[in-house]
Formats: C-alpha cells, sequence, structure tokens
C-alpha cells in the first residue's frame, strides 16, 4: 500500500506556517527601540509585550470577577474595531499582527499609539501598496485606512484618528526599550505637575507602584486611625498631617479636575457654600494634632439628590480640651449644644437632617461629622487596629461604591434624567457592569515621603477582602 502523499504537502504546509510565525515573532522583537511619542506627550503608557498583559489581565482575579457579570466588557470596542478595520482585536491578534512593544500616548494633537510589527503585517502593507499603486516608499507618508490615519517611521507603525497626531509622533521623541516594565505589567506616565510614573502588573489584585514628583510631610509615628471606622467606609483617608491633603488634590486634579475645586462641586454647590455662610479656619488650627482619618461611611441618596456622610476625625497626643479648632466654621450661624458620650459638642443645621454640621471631642481626638447620625456611630466607638507605617493611606471600596451607584442609577432611570434611554435600557446597560464592581473589592493607595518625591503602591482592585 503507497502511502498517502497528502500528509507530504500538509507537513510541508504546517513547517511554512510555523517559519512564518518564527520570522514574524523575530522581527517583532527586533525593534531597537520601544517605539515614538510626540514631544509634548502627556500620558504615555509602554509596554513590552501587549498581548501578553492583555492574556495575564483577563485570567488576573480582577478580570475573572469582571467577567462573571459582563463576559465581554470590551465588546462595544471590539465591534467598533472590527467595523473600522474588518478585525476584531484580541490578544493573539495583537500579538501576531502589530508585535509585542506598545507605545500609547496623548498630547495636544490627540491620542494614539506606536508599535513595531512583524513581518505579516509589513507584508500585508507592501501588498495593498502594490495593489494600489502607492509609493512602495512608505516612511514617514501619512495614509488613511478605514476611520485611521497610519504612517511608518522608521519601521514603527504610527496609528491614530487624528493626522495631526502622526505628524507629531513622526517629529517627536523615541523611547529607549532599556525603560521598558517587564511582560506582566504596563508603565503610565504624566508629564506635567507634578509628574508621576506608576506600573501596573496584570497580577491578582491588580499591584501598582510608582514615584510622584510631589513633598509628603513625613508622619512622626505609625498611623493609628487606620480600619478605625467602626462599619466599613466608602472611602477612606489617613494621613498625619492636614497638608498631605494637598498631595490628593494634585493627584486628583490631574485625573478628575479639570480646573479647581469648583469644578467639580459645580455652581449649585458653590451657591449652597455661600447660603450657608461658613466661617474661614483659623491659621495655623491643626497645632497639636498628629494624625487625621477621614471617611465616607455611606451616602443619602434621598430623591434622587447624592448627599454622602461625612466624618473626619483629629488626633492628638494626649486627650483634647477646651474649644474644637474648627469651630469657627459654624460660628457665624444658628449653633446647637449637644453632646456625645458625655462629652460636649454643638450641631450646626444647614440642610435638615441630612446635612448638619457636628463637632465633638472624646478622649484624644476631635470630631467633625456632617450629620448627628454619622456623629453618634463614631464617638467613643472607633476601632483599635494595628500600626500602619505610611504617611497616607486612601482606600475606596467597590461594593459601597456599586451599591451607591446602583442606587442612584434606580433613582434617576425612575426619573428619565438620562435623554435616549429609557429605564429598563438603563437598568439593561448598567447592572452587570455595577454587579462586577461589586466583585473587585478594594482600591488602596499608599504614599510615603521620600524627600523631595513620593513612593507609592497599591492595589487597583484587591478582589480577595471581598470575599
Amino acid at each position: 500500500m503507497k502511502p498517502f502523499k497528502g500528509w507530504y504537502f500538509l507537513l510541508f504546509a504546517i513547517t511554512c506556517v510555523f517559519g512564518v510565525l518564527l520570522l514574524n515573532e523575530w522581527v517583532a522583537v527586533s525593534a531597537p527601540a520601544a517605539g515614538y511619542c510626540p514631544a509634548d506627550a502627556q500620558f504615555i503608557i509602554t509596554s513590552s509585550d501587549f498581548g501578553y498583559f492583555w492574556t495575564l489581565l483577563y485570567l488576573s482575579d480582577a478580570g475573572l470577577a469582571l467577567r462573571h457579570e459582563v463576559p465581554l466588557p470590551l465588546k462595544d470596542w471590539e465591534l467598533v474595531v472590527r467595523h473600522e478595520t474588518g478585525i476584531r482585536p484580541t490578544p493573539i491578534r495583537w500579538r501576531v499582527w502589530l508585535g509585542r512593544n506598545l507605545v500609547a500616548s496623548k498630547s495636544s494633537e490627540g491620542f494614539g499609539i506606536c508599535v513595531y510589527p512583524g513581518v505579516l503585517l509589513r507584508a500585508l502593507e507592501l501588498g495593498r501598496r502594490l495593489a494600489t499603486s502607492l509609493s512602495l516608499d512608505s516612511n514617514d507618508s501619512v495614509d488613511m485606512f478605514g476611520n485611521y490615519y497610519y504612517a511608518w517611521h522608521n519601521g514603527y507603525l504610527i496609528v491614530s484618528r487624528f493626522k495631526s497626531f502622526v505628524l507629531a509622533v513622526q517629529r517627536g521623541n523615541e523611547i529607549p526599550k532599556k525603560g521598558l516594565p517587564d511582560r506582566t505589567a504596563i508603565e503610565i506616565r504624566y508629564t506635567g505637575e507634578p509628574a508621576w510614573n506608576v506600573t501596573l502588573y496584570a497580577k491578582n489584585g491588580l499591584p501598582y507602584q510608582g514615584v510622584v514628583q510631589a513633598r509628603l510631610v513625613p508622619a512622626t509615628g505609625p498611623l493609628t486611625l487606620v480600619h478605625a471606622c467602626p462599619e466599613r467606609p466608602l472611602l477612606s483617608v489617613n494621613t498625619s498631617c492636614w497638608a498631605n491633603l494637598q498631595f490628593l488634590r494634585n493627584v486628583g486634579k490631574i485625573l478628575i479636575f479639570k480646573d479647581d475645586w469648583r469644578s467639580l462641586l459645580g455652581e449649585s454647590w458653590c451657591h449652597l457654600l455661600g447660603k450657608w455662610q461658613l466661617g474661614q479656619i483659623q491659621p495655623n488650627w491643626d497645632v497639636g494634632v498628629t494624625e487625621l482619618a477621614f471617611f465616607v461611611p455611606s451616602v443619602d441618596i434621598t430623591d434622587g439628590v447624592p448627599v454622602p456622610n461625612m466624618a473626619l476625625v483629629l488626633r492628638s497626643p494626649r486627650r483634647v480640651f477646651g474649644e474644637h479648632p474648627l469651630k469657627s466654621l459654624v460660628s457665624d450661624g444658628i449653633v446647637l449644644p449637644m453632646e456625645w458620650e458625655g462629652s460636649p459638642g454643638v450641631i450646626a443645621p444647614l440642610f435638615g437632617d441630612r446635612l448638619a454640621l457636628c463637632l465633638g471631642q472624646f478622649d484624644r481626638d476631635w470630631y467633625l461629622a456632617s450629620s448627628e447620625k454619622t456623629m453618634a456611630r463614631l464617638v467613643g466607638n472607633l476601632k483599635r487596629n494595628t500600626l500602619l507605617e505610611t504617611d497616607l493611606l486612601v482606600e475606596l471600596y467597590y461594593e459601597q461604591l456599586g451599591t451607591l451607584l446602583q442606587s442612584v442609577m434606580e433613582a434617576w432611570a425612575d426619573a428619565q434624567f438620562i435623554p435616549g434611554k429609557n429605564a429598563e435600557e438603563l437598568r439593561a446597560d448598567l447592572t452587570p457592569w455595577l454587579a462586577g464592581m461589586k466583585r473587585l473589592g478594594r482600591f488602596r493607595l499608599s504614599a510615603k515621603a521620600r524627600g523631595s518625591e513620593t513612593a507609592i503602591d497599591g492595589f487597583l482592585a484587591e478582589c480577595s477582602i471581598a470575599e
């Protein structure tokens, strides 16, 4: 019986495929640099193997937790890219067509990416140019594919929706390959003020570490109010002094604020603050305070208007006496005497029972709360926890945040606050995402003073605490 000659052809075809893939990979890893970005880039994201990072991100506990509720979290983006390019993006397709290195950046010209593809995409581009009578010399010429502008520059492919961005990258800066993070991570850099860089790892908890070019006031000892809130709060901030909150303001201004704090509060809140006629905080009011803790235990959304229940605890090295250091806030309004745990205090009504500034004291702590109920829960009921050696700690709990957003969504859906969406559509769109958010555990940021800069680390989604 003669052997089936088709096996020889199949073996030859498999060998050719593997050979092409190996050649494709060899070209991709031979990139002499990480890539290019505009000279005025504000945000720069770099990766030494983005397809691998993407895969690990999906397989991390945070990725699995989110996909338990939202099986295809990138579906909308994938569909857009598929309609515009004909290819649905996946980690393996990214690796095969676009190579390993990634430089994504944002500047005044827009946003885009720079990659170093393997031989497959280069051959496809050559065939396209031959078929369409385009110039074979593609270096630095800007062409279009679908809704995207692209250009080749020194062997690198630049892609963006903005032609000006592509041109800016061509005359921009080269990013050395030596500084790339390992395969399991990406690095995010901000070049403004204050400048910072963070390396995010695609591991369980999504740990990160980095440096911010801003000063923190070092603590004189370990923080003692960490996790002191009697109930798990939505948000907690612990630090050694009031001045360190400026650090959070500077970082928050980059990520949230567009101008100053008024842009976040909005004109309506600023109007209310004026109506309440709160007094000015006195200079050096925090002399003698060695630690402070800020809590947001919950948010009242009665009538669909979110009013946070907040509390501030100021700790001194010895038992406190005399006038509250923040009493000047309510000195010009209506003040009612009150007592908590046998210690004197005052209440200044601002917005009925939902918002009333409460000032009190107990043992070594001064208290300020936004409602009497919050004050009553805190005074004399703070937990004693293990001491923590850090200068600033921020924790956000996703379960509480998801529950809050779910309640807001329900109220807004019933009131039809979102144009173009009825209540059923809004719930169908957002409910799976909010359920996924509740599974993500906790965001944690720890900061430590290091001379003229600040070292930070933590977890983006510490799912283990949600179990």
